[in-house]
């Protein structure tokens, strides 16, 4: 899966737009009552972190 643009990242409120290997497009919606307290900080962190690498790249 490839993280495309176009994702939101809120405090309470992750869509991540998602690319199979066959290019088809998803969208994933992820809400703190969709998983434990700890796995939500985990996986927002970890967006949020990889949005800020993606963000900060130059373009080749």
């Amino acid at each position: 899966m490839q993280w495309l643009g176009g994702s939101t990242l809120w405090p309470r409120l992750l869509l991540l737009r998602l690319q199979d290997e066959t290019g088809r497009v998803q969208l994933l919606t992820v809400l703190p009552d969709c998983v434990a307290r700890q796995q939500w900080r985990t996986v927002a962190l970890a967006c949020r972190a990889a949005a800020r690498a993606q963000i900060n790249t130059p373009a080749v």
